[in-house]
């Protein structure tokens, strides 16, 4: 007998299966390993039999035997940031020997060039507002055991605040640049306790930096660098402090038996590829596997290059950034989920949406089910090059289709039209919105645009409100792309009225039609009716107006060659497309021609219509980087679409001789 993998419920179900046994937060790098092979492993579309189930049942049990009984430590952590001048947990706990790191703090701030108070002391960004806790608040604590501090820890190993997984850095309070201050977000003050218990008996600790043990009474430096517990230490806490990189803190905990968590992580690891094993693997092709398999080496390889940290830590996003705002909503509508104040998480921390609505949902829901990591855009990341390669493959022969996606995902070579998989890695590292929404509005096409040349007439309703809703999604994540989810939805719906096919239409219209979320939460929590955003017209945004447009034409005319309005419109198009990009000009001419010619098909010229619209945007709104990498992609693309038909190349060449020849004679 055989069950079908390709059943939605089916893998959703092992999906589930998995993440219970991992446990939640999956918050360590052999979870996410584990996960993204299994997501991969059912990805590839083949077909499980009765029998390589029932042997997978019993590995699948011996890996959550593993993690749940298998001895590990336990430790109480506790941490925050905190400026030395203000009351805090550390300035109580070390009574005199708080004065030394004052003077420490004092010193390198006033001293270290680069780092000029540009604010007075009493105007840091944060201070005299937010956390009065002693600890922060940590999403690592939100699963398991209640802890009493931050959060419960079964391993110490961190030299900095990024490797601590320090999240407290990620809340908006936080959120300035570091040239309006003179602290720097690479170099904030921080604390770390550890409370000694009986797990941690015969382990013992290394530590480098500011370093004091507590005996029940109060802190005294650690006197040597490394310590051995034992039952005399019980109920004492080791203090760690951080307040400049000249006295970098570090600790590491080394338990002398193969017990480690370390140990315990590598064995299920290896339990979970016998699990995969026992379900087959001779029903798929290499390619199959290649695809998600290089996206996955493309993605950790990235990463490794561009952002460790994505792997290995917290990432310390830019300071002043949209991406260290989004992060900072997203904690403070996890605690308010965690207080079971629904209300004010679906609020999402603004009553009328003015940055982009979905990336703080996204960021309280990646830090409740994968705690203080980035590991959910990680997952975000290994699907992108899966939805390109499909794109890519709707519209090119699978040589071509596989050519391109070895550049896009390996090369720089077309960095130029936004076709580099590095460019969705840096943008991640830096929290921005862009991979997520620009990977559901490609995905959303490849569902779609086959079905406008009449190919796929028979695409189910379900394929097609999942579609629609992956526009809204997109639209949700970046509200910049709704013109061009107009264009898309005109077409199909223009080709769903001629076939006067009701029933698709009105299911892939519930689904894109989920939209209107977005002005129903404005209207409900912040009383205007605002369509998307209250930002979509303010100049940081939209650099130029039509308003300004038409100014400067009127200057022209007027024979102002130098009026201020001509020579905005003037530097806004060179930031556009500077001279040294005057080769894109090439492909989005062939991009305007296919638009408007008669010979091209459907699926292309709609496909050609919202490159069209989306360089369009550009004249307006800010023109370049993260902004524009979809409208030059897809400009690259239909270039690259009628290019790879030289038969079609040709004629067309021909026709334009020919022309000529006449016109000659």
């Amino acid at each position: 007998m055989i069950i079908q993998a390709r059943s939605s419920l089916f893998k959703i179900t092992l999906c589930i299966g998995v993440v219970f046994v991992l446990g939640l937060p999956i918050n360590t790098l052999p979870k996410i390993f584990v996960l993204l092979m299994v997501f991969m492993r059912f990805s590839l579309g083949d077909h499980f039999s009765v029998q390589a189930f029932s042997r997978s049942l019993p590995l699948l049990a011996l890996a959550w035997g593993m993690h749940s009984f298998w001895p590990t430590l336990s430790i109480q952590e506790g941490h925050h940031i905190f400026l030395p001048h203000q009351e805090s947990y550390v300035k109580r706990a070390l009574g005199k020997d708080y004065g030394a790191l004052l003077e420490e703090f004092s010193v390198y701030y006033k001293d270290h060039e680069g780092f000029v108070t540009k604010r007075s002391f009493e105007n840091i960004p944060g201070d005299g507002q937010g956390d009065k806790k002693d600890f922060s608040f940590s999403a690592d604590g939100l699963w398991g055991d209640k802890p009493q501090f931050s959060r419960i820890a079964d391993h110490i190993n961190f030299n900095s605040m990024e490797t601590l997984r320090l999240g407290e850095m990620g809340k908006k309070r936080y959120n300035f640049y570091d040239a309006n201050s003179f602290l720097s977000r690479k170099f904030m003050p921080y604390f770390v306790f550890y409370e000694i218990n009986p797990s941690m008996f015969h382990t013992t600790l290394c530590a480098s930096g500011h370093i004091f043990l507590s005996d029940h009474m109060k802190f005294h430096p650690l006197q040597g660098k490394c310590i051995t517990f034992d039952s005399q230490h019980v109920g004492q806490r080791v203090l760690g402090v951080f307040i400049s990189p000249q006295v970098p803190l570090s600790m590491s905990l080394t338990q002398h038996s193969f017990l480690s968590h370390g140990v315990r992580d590598f064995l299920i690891s290896l339990v979970f590829v016998g699990f995969l094993l026992s379900f087959g693997w001779k029903s798929f092709s290499l390619r199959s596997f290649a695809i998600p398999g290089f996206s996955m080496v493309a993605v950790f390889l990235g990463c490794w290059i561009f952002s460790p940290h994505l792997l290995t830590g917290y990432p310390n996003l830019p300071g002043g950034g949209d991406g260290l705002t989004y992060t900072g909503f997203g904690k403070e509508m996890l605690e308010s989920l965690n207080r079971g104040d629904w209300m004010n998480f679906f609020k999402g921390a603004e009553p009328i949406y003015y940055y982009m609505p979905g990336m703080s949902y996204f960021r309280a829901i990646e830090q409740y089910f994968f705690g203080e990591t980035h590991y959910g855009y990680v997952l975000v990341l290994w699907c992108i090059p899966i939805i390109v390669y499909n794109f890519l493959s709707m519209l090119f022969p699978k040589r071509w289709a596989t050519i391109l996606w070895v550049f896009f995902l390996f090369t720089p070579i077309f960095e130029r039209f936004g076709f580099a998989f590095y460019h969705f890695i840096k943008l991640a590292n830096k929290g921005f919105a862009e991979p997520i929404g620009y990977g559901l509005f490609i995905m959303a096409m490849t569902y779609l645009l086959p079905g406008i040349d009449k190919i796929r007439n028979d695409i189910s309703s379900g394929r097609l409100f999942w579609a629609g809703l992956s526009l809204a999604a997109s639209i949700f994540f970046r509200p910049n792309l709704a013109p061009l989810v107009l264009v898309l939805s005109g077409f199909v719906s223009f080709e769903f009225l001629k076939a006067r096919r009701w029933i698709p239409l009105l299911t892939y219209g519930a689904g894109v039609g989920m939209t209107l979320l977005i002005p129903l939460h404005n209207w409900v929590f912040g009383g205007q009716l605002v369509l998307l955003t209250s930002s979509a017209a303010i100049d940081n945004n939209m650099h130029v107006s039509p308003l300004i447009y038409g100014q400067g034409l009127m200057e022209i005319f007027s024979g102002t060659f130098k009026g201020p309005h001509l020579e905005k419109v003037l530097i806004h198009l060179e930031h556009w497309n500077h001279l040294t990009d005057i080769y894109r000009l090439i492909p989005l001419a062939v991009l305007i021609w296919r638009g408007f010619s008669k010979t091209t098909s459907p699926c292309i010229r709609c496909l050609s219509w919202i490159g069209i619209t989306g360089q369009i945007l550009l004249l307006f709104y800010v023109p370049g980087g993260r902004y524009s990498y979809l409208a030059w992609m897809l400009t690259f693309l239909v270039f690259l679409e009628w290019f790879s038909h030289p038969n079609r190349v040709i004629d067309f060449f021909k026709k334009k001789l020919t022309l000529k020849k006449c016109v000659s004679e």
